[in-house]
C-alpha cells in the first residue's frame, strides 16, 4: 500500500504583528464601549478583530507529495508543485509571501 504522508505547518505568528493590532483594536474597542455605546460600531470592530484571528490561526503550509499548499484564511489557498521552486530566501517583506511575522520565505 502507498501512501503520500502530509505534513502541515502552521505559520509563525510574530509579536511584531500582534502587540500592535491589540493595541490599536484594543484602545478603539475600549473608547468605543466607554463612550456612548453605539452598537453598531462594536459589531463591525469585533467582526474585524473575529477576521483578522481567523487569519492568524489558519495561515498554514502543507506539504503532500510534491505538492506544498499556502492557506491563509478564506483568502488565499495556493498549490505549488515543489519541483518548480528555484531558490528559497529569507525575507522581511511584507508582501513576499503569506505570512503573520516579518520573518519570511519567499
Amino acid at each position: 500500500m502507498d501512501f503520500e504522508v502530509k505534513k502541515v505547518y502552521n505559520s509563525k505568528i510574530g509579536l511584531e504583528l500582534v502587540i500592535p493590532l491589540v493595541l490599536v483594536f484594543g484602545t478603539v474597542l475600549f473608547l468605543t464601549i466607554s463612550e456612548k455605546p453605539d452598537w453598531i460600531r462594536i459589531t463591525i470592530l469585533l467582526l474585524a478583530i473575529l477576521f483578522i484571528t481567523h487569519i492568524f490561526l489558519t495561515t498554514n503550509y502543507t506539504i503532500e507529495g510534491d505538492n506544498l499548499t499556502i492557506r491563509s484564511g478564506f483568502l488565499i489557498n495556493k498549490s505549488i508543485d515543489i519541483k518548480t521552486i528555484k531558490k528559497i530566501s529569507e525575507t522581511n517583506n511584507p508582501i513576499s509571501s503569506p505570512a503573520i511575522s516579518i520573518d519570511k520565505l519567499k
